[in-house]
């Protein structure tokens, strides 16, 4: 019976052994795991982290990306901002004359002109054609010109005499890109002291609350009635649109 008994106390030290080993096993393993979700967390909490600078940086690339507008570059000094005898512009290098140059020249010099559908349309003779045609000249900036008749035979409107001409946002325009027989970046004090007080002036506010000043100077027509003219539109001071039209 004694070894009986000692036998018996032998198995259940044993098993309790295993018991206690298991549950060391399971408690080391709970703390594994426990471990390991830590780790797994800090992993994710960098990766938003690293997100959200990355995010930053994208924004702060964005920003950059704005238009830079030309400026002037010290006083302008011209005698050419009147010149009713050479009302010109200049684009790819070719200069056109107002009241001389034809549409078809644009054309033939390999100009991308808008409204082309109009170019075969029959104006009589001593008629303006009042359809505009127009080039691009950066994306969503156009120059504009239009045409007249001043013969007394029907032609083409691409054959008719170039007679005005108008290009805006100079300052978002490359420097060179369009041309005058004047500089095109200047300011309404640099106009004034070159050409004078114009004979008409107004002013206005765009939807940006920006101060906008037009400035016209004009000359009477030799052989119709009204007036040639060139006309400068200021935006707080800075030329932003130049225009002129011609009557023989």
């Amino acid at each position: 019976m004694k070894n009986k008994k000692i036998i018996s106390i032998l198995l259940a030290s044993a098993m309790a052994l295993n018991i206690a080993a298991c549950s060391s096993e399971d408690t080391s393993s709970g703390e594994r795991h426990s471990e390991d979700e830590s780790v797994t967390t800090t992993v994710a909490d960098d990766e938003d982290e690293t997100s959200e600078e990355t995010s930053e940086t994208t924004t702060e690339t964005d920003d950059t990306s704005e238009t830079t507008l030309r400026e002037p570059e010290g006083a302008v000094e011209s005698e050419f901002f009147t010149d009713f005898e050479n009302m010109s512009f200049t684009y790819n290098g070719n200069t056109y004359t107002l009241g001389v140059s034809t549409l078809q020249d644009l054309i033939d010099d390999g100009v991308d002109l808008s409204g082309t559908d109009n170019l075969t349309e029959v104006v009589d003779g001593q008629s303006s054609f009042y359809a505009g045609f127009s080039f691009d000249l950066i994306p969503y900036r156009s120059a504009t010109v239009t045409v007249a008749n001043y013969t007394d035979d029907a032609m083409p409107a691409s054959d008719c005499t170039i007679t005005s001409f108008k290009v805006s946002s100079l300052r978002e325009i490359p420097e060179g890109m369009v041309e005058f027989n004047f500089p095109d970046m200047f300011t309404k004090d640099d106009l004034i002291n070159c050409a004078g007080e114009p004979d008409s002036q107004s002013d206005f506010e765009d939807s940006n609350g920006v101060l906008c000043e037009t400035l016209s100077y004009e000359q009477s027509s030799e052989i119709y009635y009204g007036y040639r003219y060139y006309t400068y539109t200021f935006e707080d001071g800075i030329i932003d649109t130049i225009s002129m039209s011609y009557i023989p």
